[in-house]
């Protein structure tokens, strides 16, 4: 207690999270081809935010050929877990801590685990955009 106030802190509250990264968080989650990494160009365009994309950063290792730690087993493409994805990004994005002036990241989180996880260990997300590709079917008689 300071001042005959309780201080809060994030294991008292667990909707605290210390922020590591202060500047502002954007995600960018949809489908396959609905316009995420187009998106991600305009927001890094506009503001000058660092456009991270993690299926690149699976990619890259796996390209690699050698073994890492976001695969448990290269030969049989064992699928990386959460919390190896998450260092992963976490890494990317101290790289330019010093420089950014946010982050938009583009496809993650992919579940409510991830968005947890990247919550606890880096910072809370500001803004998330969920983006759908809408098809229109067209049906005529003949």
């Amino acid at each position: 207690m300071e001042n005959g106030k309780r201080k809060l802190c994030s294991k008292c509250n667990p909707h605290l999270v210390e922020r590591k990264v202060q500047v502002p968080i954007v995600c960018i989650i949809g489908q396959s081809g609905s316009g995420k990494g187009i998106q991600c160009d305009k927001i890094v365009a506009k503001y000058g935010f660092e456009h991270i994309l993690t299926e690149y950063l699976a990619s890259a290792e796996y390209k690699c050929r050698k073994r890492s730690k976001l695969f448990v087993n290269i030969d049989d493409e064992t699928p990386i877990t959460d919390s190896n994805l998450a260092e992963e990004l976490k890494t990317e994005m101290f790289k330019h801590l010093n420089t950014a002036k946010g982050f938009a990241i583009d496809t993650f989180p992919n579940n409510i685990d991830q968005a947890k996880l990247f919550e606890h260990d880096i910072a809370p997300i500001d803004l998330i955009f969920f983006l759908m590709h809408l098809r229109m079917y067209y049906h005529t008689d003949q």
